[in-house]
């Protein structure tokens, strides 16, 4: 193998078959004869799919724009396939901008519907789950043209990124890292015409790929490119990608500080042992200053947004009146009750029968490194602690903005299981404050530095392509993220001084200046959940 990796902690991403931990029972009210009833079901004559029956229930009632679906509803053809009903009548709504976006490729919604095998394997409370796969995560951008300087490549060839690698996976045991390009999938190059079908070779769950990548080598320091096999296997998808004391030469003139880094891909439930271990583990190591980095968190738990919430704080910000979050229904929404979160001292472990204290780093201060890709569960934690009076400092580009959430259930129907979530409920924090919807800005913006011409080149071009991977997780010196929001917490910037202290792995240009930018194209990470806070209901 060509290197080892040094990163110790379990870790993973988001998948849906995470939805199983945190379950939060809702009852019915009753029925409120002021509220209109749902419009009656289709006439016989109308073939309905029975999960489209389903869901189309649940937005009648449940909705967040519930008003509008049923003023509208004799106009959906409920004959739709249960994989086209959604976007064919969610995106014919008006009312309902605030349930999704919109990208080059027109709107789309968050509310979605996705089926799996019934049969697939369970698991118990008391061991995490595993998923198939090679155990890679991607950047959810490919530049097209980025490879073209490396021999036997041209303008007209891309690159995926690796965002993150899973420990146990077959492409740990391959050597693959954080920060390595793939160039080609099975013998062919990446282009614009094929990324989709190369995008779904490396997601596969079954067989094997041959991968060609470039990467790094420490010990010529420089880049080279490799074949790398690749057999699925199970692997643990943990979202603790990183958590320890960061180590810190003198360049940065921490002095004593012992700065805390947790890097967190996703607020899933079924790991939240693992993030209770993780941060119990920095708070006996007594650190003074905390970094997390939500840079590729899209979402997940509110449950497991709260459990990370009060680990950071002391137990003086738990008790009745100090609100974390409140999560706010249609009025007209006789199903689901408005719920208020607080934070909480104890936690009972994954197939414990009693509760356990929780640990407290006990900060004033919370320093967060977020991007675009930053969205709902994330989202939460900087709205949520702000709320209670906390200084969140945020370093990256602007956040997501889905301060809205939905309830999750699950029908099985034949062969398949059924997991639907309709956006519910509007998040809002303590004092009310529930406006960002349009995201939420850094106070520290790289965006704003991308063509800036009176810094280091270098830095604009690291401004640029920010978030795109380029060191393992916790390496301050190669991380540009990480290495400015250490150099602000020791009191200075790098876009103030010299870069000394930032030493990248190999140096990353746009060729031109900032007129001769790459053709990029976006596509969605796999399973990310980001499109709002997960709460899980029981029907």
């Amino acid at each position: 193998m060509r290197r080892a990796s040094y990163l110790s902690l379990v870790r993973r991403t988001l998948s849906t078959a995470m939805m199983a931990a945190a379950v939060l029972f809702m009852a019915s009210c009753g029925d409120d004869p002021t509220t209109p009833e749902p419009t009656p079901s289709p006439t016989p004559s109308v073939k309905v799919d029975e999960v489209v029956k389903w869901m189309d229930g649940r937005l009648q009632k449940e909705y967040m724009w519930m008003d509008e679906y049923n003023e509208k509803h004799s106009n959906f053809d409920l004959s739709l396939a249960w994989d086209k009903f959604l976007d064919k009548t969610l995106l014919s709504l008006t009312t309902n901008k605030a349930d999704g976006g919109e990208d080059d490729y027109g709107r789309y919604i968050y509310t979605y519907v996705t089926r799996e095998q019934k049969t697939k394997a369970d698991y118990t409370r008391a061991t995490f789950p595993t998923t198939a796969g090679y155990g890679i995560e991607l950047h959810p951008v490919v530049y097209i043209g980025i490879a073209k300087s490396l021999d036997g490549y041209t303008k007209d060839d891309g690159a995926f990124f690796i965002d993150h690698v899973y420990p146990g996976s077959a492409a740990e045991e391959a050597g693959l890292q954080r920060g390595d390009w793939i160039l080609q999938v099975d013998g062919k190059k990446i282009s614009q015409h094929n990324y989709s079908e190369l995008i779904a070779a490396v997601r596969s769950k079954t067989g094997s790929a041959k991968l060609t990548a470039y990467y790094y080598d420490e010990q010529s320091e420089k880049g080279k490119i490799d074949d790398y096999s690749l057999t699925t296997s199970d692997f643990e998808q943990n979202p603790v990608a990183f958590c320890d004391v960061l180590t810190l030469d003198e360049k940065f003139g921490a002095g004593d500080k012992k700065v805390g880094y947790l890097s967190y891909l996703s607020f899933d439930g079924d790991f939240d042992d693992a993030l209770v271990d993780a941060m119990t583990d920095l708070s006996q190591k007594g650190v003074t200053d905390m970094i997390l980095d939500l840079r590729i968190n899209g979402g997940g738990h509110v449950t497991s947004s709260v459990l990370l919430a009060s680990m950071l704080l002391d137990e003086s910000y738990v008790g009745p009146g100090k609100i974390y979050a409140r999560l706010k229904h249609n009025p007209n929404n006789k199903v689901n009750e408005d719920e208020e979160y607080t934070l909480q001292n104890r936690y009972t472990p994954n197939g414990a029968s009693a509760s356990v204290d929780l640990p407290n780093i006990g900060i004033n201060k919370l320093w967060v490194i977020c991007s675009e890709y930053s969205a709902s569960a994330s989202e939460m934690v900087i709205v949520g602690l702000r709320g209670l009076g906390i200084d969140v400092e945020l370093v990256g580009k602007r956040t997501e903005g889905k301060n809205c959430g939905m309830e999750v259930t699950y029908k099985t129907v034949d062969d398949y299981k059924y997991e639907f979530a309709p956006i519910t409920f509007m998040n809002e924090n303590g004092e009310g404050f529930s406006d960002y919807a349009d995201g939420i800005t850094p106070d520290f913006d790289f965006s704003i530095y991308e063509d800036d011409t009176s810094i280091d080149e270098s830095l604009s071009d690291e401004c640029y392509y920010y978030p795109m991977p380029r060191a393992e997780w916790g390496d301050a010196k190669r991380d540009f993220a990480l290495c400015e929001v250490v150099k602000q917490i020791c009191g200075s910037s790098l876009f103030e001084s010299s870069a000394e202290a930032f030493a990248p792995k190999r140096v990353i240009t746009r060729s031109g200046g900032a007129e001769a930018k790459y053709k990029t194209i976006e596509f969605e990470r796999e399973g990310l959940l980001s499109r709002g806070m997960i709460v899980e209901l029981e029907e």
